[in-house]
């Protein structure tokens, strides 16, 4: 099973951000735990079994909470989200792009 920091590794990926220049461990890990509290929202019969009412931010080295099927539709999200942020030279549509691709994988579209 993929770890947190698995995530952020393959967004860091789509990011062309291998050296954690633009972005650090801490601000990608941070878009994880945000796309999961959506997730956790949007779909809570993702979370069946997990029992924490109040959900805590995961490490790095923390176990992806969601099923293999979810992990590339959180890559999306962290890798858009962080473009959203930065955004510079157009690359708004991109983030948008990777944004929806995470709200479709949720919904199954």
């Amino acid at each position: 099973m993929a770890t947190m920091g698995d995530i952020v590794g393959r967004a860091r990926v789509i990011l062309a951000d291998p050296n954690s220049v633009r972005w650090s461990d801490q601000v990608l890990l941070g878009y994880v735990n945000e796309g999961l509290a959506i997730a956790r929202t949007v779909r809570p019969d993702l979370f069946r079994g997990q029992h924490a009412t109040v959900q805590t931010p995961l490490l790095s080295s923390a176990t992806f909470p969601l099923g293999m099927v979810y992990e590339s539709h959180l890559v999306d999200y962290t890798a858009g989200r962080a473009h959203y942020i930065d955004a510079e030279h157009g690359e708004e549509s991109r983030a948008a792009v990777l944004v929806r691709l995470f709200k479709a994988g949720l919904l199954g579209l």
